[in-house]
């Protein structure tokens, strides 16, 4: 849950994470393969199930 995509409206962090996961569909050679990206939010951003969000 979060920002998986990034910040709202941040569209190039966007597009770079989307072609980063259809990348992986095409060279991943088995399930659960995972990616580190070097992508860092410029704000923290905790998310609270049931409640508010929170940007500090």
């Amino acid at each position: 849950m979060g920002n998986n995509f990034g910040q709202a409206n941040d569209k190039a962090v966007q597009l770079s994470i989307l072609r980063t996961a259809l990348s992986l569909v095409e060279t991943a050679e088995e399930g659960g393969t995972l990616v580190d990206m070097p992508t860092s939010w410029p704000d923290f951003f905790e998310f609270t199930p049931g409640g508010k969000n929170s940007m500090g």
